[in-house]
């Protein structure tokens, strides 16, 4: 890889008409909050820094927000491949480490002094796993599976092999400390960072804690009658664990499995998020949103066309389905009231991009061909400020609170340093 920087081009302000839109009923306190925004009253963002770092087509990238940290991995035709780690949000180069992986990369994450790669081999499509101490050349183990958790404290990570099998490692040796064997009627998943949660056809459901491997709560739930013939409905939402199927959900509680509440919706075709303006959201695969009472699963309110949403206090951050279903959600963006799900705002077609920031303002970004405007989305203010804008941007972009990172069409990348929020 060159260590060249590369010139992302001129930040340019977007056409003022493309910024907002808004309900029309709320266009007379929306012409007041944007005459604010745009004058002195108006919080200060300020410009976002750009930091550029040299990449090549083939290159794939990861983020490390635990790091936090940017990974950049050698294209998968190379036997020999080198990882640069840049540090964020200055991007900064840490450390290069070479490992021997020909395949595609999955995960990437640093833990203590090492580096866990995991990727799917090109000749057997096995996923391994492989371990290097930072900056070294030679890898210190490897296995076939997969990371999916690590405790630094505990030297310990969490693996899933191709079978189904779950193990915990020992991050010095690679050596394996416990396994949980994938049953023959269900399937075993990691909830959160510290347990596994094991189902089987028969409605028995099993919790494992990871720090050992060792059950700590089995019990045989009532109302999966249709597990058998139309699979197994569960989800970990909270402290609650939702059970069901097509026409009814109960709710368990997580720490000794007793019975909460029912309700009736179909939890095959639903993802479910807790902590969401005092309730649960509810939404669809192919869109359509419900807020419910998480303490007896009662429903609030349900709209249609919502495929996404992001609680953001007492307001919901929401994004339409377009048609296309929640898993190609493009516009509207919107702020909604968690009470009543009346819309308070809409900005078309910006997109979030990341999770909410820890002074309730969320990264948003709107691509046109590859320019790209970058802005804020503070929802109590019920505003969007717009940042800037980039040329020769590829769409390829994540975030964490304190970054934007896209790639380019010339598959650099850049890296925006995202103001805090000062009124």
């Amino acid at each position: 890889m060159s260590d060249a920087l590369i010139d992302l081009g001129t930040v340019r302000e977007p056409p003022a008409e493309k910024r907002f839109r808004l309900p029309r009923s709320t266009f007379v306190v929306a012409a007041v909050a944007l005459a604010c925004l745009l004058g002195g009253a108006a919080p200060s963002f300020g410009e976002p820094a750009v930091v550029n770092v040299p990449a090549r087509l083939g290159d794939s990238t990861f983020i490390d927000r635990s790091s936090p940290r940017l990974y950049v991995v050698d294209p998968p035709d190379q036997q020999y491949r080198w990882v640069s780690a840049y540090g964020l949000p200055g991007g900064e180069l840490i450390t290069r480490t070479r490992m021997v992986a020909s395949g595609t990369v999955q995960a990437v994450a640093t833990v203590g002094e090492f580096l866990l790669v995991s990727y799917r081999e090109n000749d057997s499509q096995v996923v391994s796993t492989v371990a290097t101490r930072l900056g070294a050349q030679t890898e210190s183990w490897r296995v076939p599976a997969q990371v999916f958790a690590f405790s630094v404290a505990d030297r310990s990570a969490v693996m899933r092999a191709e079978d189904g099998t779950w193990s915990g490692l020992d991050l010095v040796t690679g050596q394996r400390r416990w396994t949980v064997a994938e049953p023959p009627q269900g399937f075993t998943f990691l909830a959160g960072e510290d347990r596994l949660i094991q189902a089987t056809t028969d409605g028995t459901v099993t919790i494992i804690e990871t720090a050992g491997g060792t059950v700590v709560r089995a019990a045989k739930l009532p109302d999966t009658q249709s597990w058998p013939g139309l699979g197994i409905s569960l989800m970990p939402v909270g402290d609650l664990l939702l059970a069901g199927g097509p026409k009814r959900v109960t709710a368990y509680a997580m720490r000794d499995l007793t019975q909460r509440w029912t309700a009736t919706f179909d939890l095959q075709q639903r993802f479910v998020l807790p902590d969401c303006a005092g309730g649960l959201c509810v939404v669809g695969f192919e869109g359509g949103l419900e807020i419910h009472n998480a303490a007896t699963g009662a429903p609030r309110w349900r709209q249609p066309g919502w495929a996404t949403v992001t609680p953001a206090g007492s307001a919901l951050i929401v994004s339409g389905d377009n048609g296309a279903g929640a898993y190609n959600a493009l516009y509207p963006l919107a702020i909604l009231d968690g009470a009543t799900g009346k819309r308070l705002a809409d900005f078309g077609r910006w997109r979030m991009t990341g999770v909410l920031r820890a002074d309730g303002t969320a990264i948003v970004t709107h691509l046109t061909g590859d320019v790209l405007n970058i802005g804020l989305l503070d929802p109590a203010a019920r505003a969007l400020r717009v940042l800037g804008t980039a040329a020769g941007i590829s769409g390829d972009c994540d975030a964490t609170p304190d970054v934007l990172i896209c790639r380019r069409v010339d598959a650099s990348i850049a890296i925006w340093s995202m103001p805090k929020l000062t009124r």
